[in-house]
């Protein structure tokens, strides 16, 4: 299940194919989002497809939105769904049997249920909040006056941890949450007869992510790119608090071994306050992981492997579907980077659901700078489209860049030849070339692509 975006909205079908186009397998492509997601959960893979998205709320159950949604769809459709929207396509499928869905591909699915879905009214978040503010709290209260700190810091845990319960247990009150506990009758039934549920061609995506997925879960929170804002802020936060731990200790020393009771107790003092910062920044780097893993995922394990931050891998890709119709989505991929991630298009390449019609994409492989006089060597790699390619390259050097060098006319393009790579050598520097490569597919789509060279003096 999704991490919900709050406030949650009801969304509109928006229909971006026309019915003229429905006869058309790699045209009739339509994605589903998960739960409180909207149109925007799938805008990077619509922008390669022409298809439809349907939008509903997440507040009935998923067997009522399965019910509503299905006559919007077009016949013989594909269906990518991510998170809960995996389920209610399995429900739509289950619902009418030899129905319009010709294949389905989920991506991140709970398929057996998600432990998140306890969450509403447990009080689960307000308890992982106090712990976090206390392992922030404990150093600064032994710096401050520890009575007053320790208030002042309760207040806010409490204040911090009862607002954001409430957030969740607000976006998470929808009938369909209660749909994906791992026990509820709602997958039961769903499970008690998978081949039931699936078309004959389908496949689950599934992915892990690494450590400190909490942090990478809000980074991704906005588009589903990590754009690692709280990666970084963490780990500054974290080297501050190693930084007090090593100021404490170094103190400390400058107290312990003298037999004088003020020193001794200047030696226990600042001992106690280099332990809270030391144990502060492994809260951050380390035990925060583990709560988030125990609290949200459901799990103890702290490392990747078996989860992507909200949905086990057993539960992505489960026991009930054989292995051959599992696709990794490899490299630390968390929940909500799933929707953005290329392997959906992996997906929709397999021969048995085979669509085509992806735009042609082309990319200049090779060193970004290099020194004057030594041969350098860019290759094209060209994907989608409609294969086999041909090539067509041209350089320039860069006028502003030039200054007395009398060489090649700058800021004028030159052929470099229509083969794969293309190979060259330029005298003198610094100065800046420009490489550009046009590539045309067999139905004379074209597509071009340029990269800048630094061109470094020896």
């Amino acid at each position: 299940m999704a991490l919900p975006q709050i406030p949650v909205k009801t969304l509109l079908l928006t229909l971006t194919l026309s019915w003229a186009q429905a006869a058309s397998a790699q045209d009739n492509v339509t994605f589903v989002h998960g739960l409180n997601g909207d149109a925007s959960s799938w805008s990077e893979a619509v922008s390669h497809l022409e298809s439809q998205q349907i939008g509903y709320s997440s507040a009935p159950t998923i067997s009522a939105i399965a019910r509503s949604e299905y006559p919007s769809i077009l016949d013989g459709t594909i269906i990518v769904a991510h998170s809960m929207g995996g389920l209610v396509a399995r429900e739509m499928v289950r619902m009418n049997p030899g129905g319009k869905i010709q294949a389905m591909i989920t991506v991140g699915t709970p398929h057996k249920g998600a432990h998140g879905a306890n969450l509403p009214g447990s009080g689960i978040v307000a308890t992982m909040i106090m712990y976090w503010t206390e392992d922030l709290a404990a150093p600064l209260a032994l710096l401050a006056v520890p009575s007053a700190w320790k208030i002042a810091s309760d207040r806010v845990s409490s204040i911090v941890g009862r607002d954001m319960q409430a957030l969740v247990d607000k976006a998470f009150s929808g009938d369909s949450v209660k749909d994906m506990l791992p026990t509820g009758s709602f997958l039961q039934t769903l499970n008690s007869s998978p081949a039931s549920t699936f078309p004959a061609a389908y496949y689950t995506l599934w992915s892990t992510e690494d450590r400190n997925m909490q942090y990478r879960l809000l980074d991704a929170w906005d588009d589903g790119v990590e754009d690692g804002t709280f990666m970084v802020a963490a780990s500054l936060v974290m080297g501050v608090y190693f930084a007090g731990s090593l100021t404490a200790a170094f103190i400390a020393s400058l107290h312990c071994g003298k037999d004088d009771f003020a020193s001794r107790g200047l030696c226990i003092y600042w001992s106690s306050v280099s332990a809270a910062f030391l144990n502060g920044a492994f809260a951050i780097g380390w035990q925060w992981q583990y709560d988030w893993n125990w609290y949200i995922v459901g799990t103890e394990f702290v490392g990747s492997l078996n989860s992507d931050g909200i949905v086990l891998k057993s539960s992505q890709a489960p026991s009930l579907v054989p292995d051959k119709r599992w696709i990794e989505i490899r490299g630390g991929v968390n929940h909500l980077e799933q929707r953005t991630h290329t392997s959906t298009f992996t997906a929709l390449r397999k021969d048995d659901i085979n669509v085509s019609g992806f735009p042609l994409e082309v990319y200049i492989a090779g060193p970004d700078s290099l020194p004057a006089g030594v041969v350098g060597t860019w290759t094209a790699e060209a994907s989608e489209g409609a294969p086999p390619y041909t090539y067509d390259w041209d350089y320039s050097l860069v006028c502003e860049d030039i200054g007395p060098y009398s060489g090649l006319p700058c800021d004028t393009w030159h052929d470099g030849g229509t083969s794969a790579t293309l190979s060259l050598s330029i005298s003198g520097g610094p100065k800046s070339l420009q490489l550009r490569l046009t590539v045309e597919d067999r139905e004379g789509g074209k597509e071009t692509a340029k990269k800048t060279v630094d061109v470094t003096a020896n």
